[in-house]
């Protein structure tokens, strides 16, 4: 069995973006075949955000992101900084 993730860093965003990602959050962790979902500001860094999501299987990601997910995120990450996306499959 195979992990799907999202990794996403994204330095400097407003509070409206990180209200956003919190809410994606919220929606990711209900998604069906979430496995885990976290978005945490990096330890002695308040302008770095770290989100981290596993799934079940490569249809939930992409169902996940097909939807609102999509929007959010590029919403958020125009007005970032600077951000980094890695999507991957990894053994389980």
């Amino acid at each position: 069995t195979n992990i799907h993730t999202i990794h996403i860093i994204i330095i400097k965003i407003d509070s409206y973006g990180v209200l956003r990602l919190q809410e994606l959050a919220q929606a990711g962790q209900a998604a069906p075949g979430c496995l885990r979902y976290e978005l945490r500001q990096a330890d002695g860094d308040s302008d770095l955000w770290l989100l981290h999501s596993e799934w079940s299987d490569d249809a939930a990601m992409q169902a996940y992101l097909a939807g609102d997910a999509q929007r959010v995120f590029a919403e958020v990450l125009w007005q970032a900084l600077a951000a980094t996306l890695d999507v991957q499959e990894r053994p389980f």
